[in-house]
C-alpha cells in the first residue's frame, strides 16, 4: 500500500477521537450517578459494548450515542460538540480557533463532522491569512471568526 494511502486513512487520529469521545461519554454517565450495568440492563445491550466506547476502544454507534444521550440528559449535538472540544484541546491546545466564541449551532456541526469523520480538507477555508496553518480545523468556524473579525473592525 502507498504511503499516501496509509496517510489518507489516518487511523491513529480515529483513534485518539475515540478516547476522548469515550472518555467525554463516561464523565458524562458518572455525572448523572448512572452504572454501565444500569445502562446495559436498561437498553438490553451488554456492559462490555460500553466498556468498549468508554474506553476507546471501539467507537459508538448512532444508536450507542442515543443511549448516551438518554441516559445523560444531554442533547446528542451538543454531547458530540462537548466531545469535539475536547478532542481539538487534546491535538492542540493552543490552535487560536479554540478560543474564538462561536455560535453554538457551529460547535454541534464540529461536533458532528468529526463524529462522522469528515476529512479536514473538506472544512470551509475562508481565514483571515494569519490564521491559515489552521483552516479547517473546525466545520464551519472559519466563515464564524470572518464575519465575527470583519463586524468588529466596522465597529471601531
Amino acid at each position: 500500500m502507498s504511503e499516501e494511502r496509509k496517510a489518507a486513512r489516518q487511523p491513529a487520529r480515529r483513534s485518539v477521537y475515540y478516547q476522548v469521545l469515550g472518555a467525554h461519554l463516561r464523565q458524562l454517565r458518572r455525572r448523572r450517578g448512572v452504572s454501565t450495568v444500569d445502562m446495559a440492563e436498561r437498553f438490553g445491550v451488554s456492559v462490555a459494548m460500553f466498556s468498549k466506547i468508554e474506553h476507546g476502544s471501539r467507537g459508538p454507534s448512532p444508536a450507542a450515542l442515543e443511549m448516551y444521550a438518554e441516559v445523560t440528559g444531554v442533547p446528542l449535538l451538543e454531547l458530540l460538540a462537548g466531545a469535539a472540544a475536547r478532542h481539538r484541546e487534546e491535538l492542540d491546545p493552543f490552535d487560536l480557533l479554540l478560543r474564538v466564541e462561536l455560535p453554538e449551532h457551529v460547535r454541534a456541526l464540529d461536533g458532528l463532522a468529526l463524529y462522522a469523520g469528515i476529512p479536514a480538507r473538506h472544512m470551509p477555508r475562508s481565514l483571515p491569512l494569519r490564521l491559515t496553518d489552521t483552516s479547517g480545523v473546525i466545520f464551519g468556524a472559519a466563515d464564524a471568526y470572518t464575519r465575527r473579525s470583519s463586524t468588529e473592525a466596522g465597529d471601531s
